[in-house]
């Protein structure tokens, strides 16, 4: 399952819904440093799967990625045997 916050377990539609994750994820690249915060709702799909869907925003930047700002949305999935991966879109622009 998934890494969550404090809380209960609330039902929505049926499926198990865990309290949101919020996750800050630093990418590290030649021309500076991107701070992005990422905020998950999971559900639980079953059979130990769990699929999620989040926003994200830039927190901050260095380098040639100081003047950028942005947002955007997510998806995420996580089978049993851990983190499979996810997809993130949305848009950077100048601040």
């Amino acid at each position: 399952m998934p890494p969550t916050a404090p809380g209960g377990s609330p039902s929505a539609n049926g499926f198990q819904v865990t309290p949101p994750s919020v996750l800050r994820v630093t990418l590290t690249g030649r021309h500076g440093v991107l701070t992005v915060r990422y905020r998950i709702e999971w559900v639980d799909a079953g059979h130990g799967y769990s699929v999620g869907t989040g926003t994200w925003h830039v927190v901050r930047g260095t380098g040639a990625y100081a003047l950028l700002t942005g947002y955007g949305r997510s998806a995420h999935s996580w089978p049993p045997s851990g983190f499979a991966g996810g997809r993130s879109e949305g848009s950077l622009i100048p601040k």
